[in-house]
């Protein structure tokens, strides 16, 4: 197992960070290593095409909310079919 010390300043990040791994059942730690599995290092960053930016547009939309685990599957779901297609 490899490991990976992260600093992070903003402690209401951190808390922000915390409080939603507690919710959905994880970690932190598998958090960040999801996002890093995101990471295309071949592939130029395209903020249209990636599940993370598509989430958080959703969440500030107007009437926003946090997406149920269904909602989240079908959104990734639906990313990586676009993306892989």
């Amino acid at each position: 197992m490899a490991k990976i010390t992260l600093y992070i300043d903003d402690a209401d990040l951190l808390a922000t960070a915390k409080a939603y791994a507690q919710a959905h059942q994880t970690s932190v730690s598998k958090l960040v290593a999801g996002y890093f599995r995101t990471l295309q290092p071949t592939v130029a960053y395209d903020p249209d095409h990636n599940f993370f930016t598509r989430l958080h547009a959703q969440l500030q939309a107007p009437g926003g909310h946090e997406p149920t685990d269904e909602e989240d599957a079908a959104t990734r779901a639906a990313t990586l079919e676009e993306k892989y297609a």
